[in-house]
């Protein structure tokens, strides 16, 4: 059972270990959370998504805010990384699907043999998480929307 830490109870939030996923070229699928709220919404959840090569080479920490709304949209609230001279060539995309009204969250990044890994900092109260399991892809989804972070 993980925790947050403050002033008085310095309980660590547990990380999984990181899983070798990208092969230089692919991407992974971060997750895919169902869409049930509304234009009115102004609520965000945030992820924390770490990725490196090995001997700590490219090794960066990104935090993903997710905007919930009819579509959930991604957004960089900060990213890290050890060596700013590495191009690990971070790129972001989400797929709305609007047959089952969820949005997808994805990563890439041109490490071969690059290691990624990811928890949830904070999730929006009714958040619906459908699918938590990082995948390796080679594409993107036909309609899937690239974001610069």
């Amino acid at each position: 059972m993980g925790g947050l830490l403050d002033v008085n109870n310095k309980v660590p939030i547990k990380f999984d270990t990181n899983r070798e996923l990208f092969n230089g070229k692919n991407w992974v699928h971060l997750a895919t959370i169902k869409n049930d709220y509304d234009v009115y919404s102004r609520t965000c959840s945030m992820m924390q998504v770490q990725f490196g090569k090995f001997s700590n080479q490219g090794q960066g920490i990104l935090l993903l805010g997710i905007a919930h709304n009819a579509v959930s949209v991604p957004f960089v609230v900060a990213l890290g990384m050890k060596d700013k001279s590495w191009d690990v060539g971070l790129k972001l995309a989400y797929y709305n699907n609007s047959n089952d009204n969820t949005t997808s969250f994805y990563i890439t990044t041109n490490l071969a043999y690059g290691v990624v890994g990811k928890i949830w900092v904070t999730k929006y109260v009714v958040l619906n998480i459908i699918n938590d399991d990082l995948s390796s892809i080679d594409t993107l989804p036909e309609g899937a929307v690239e974001i610069e972070p």
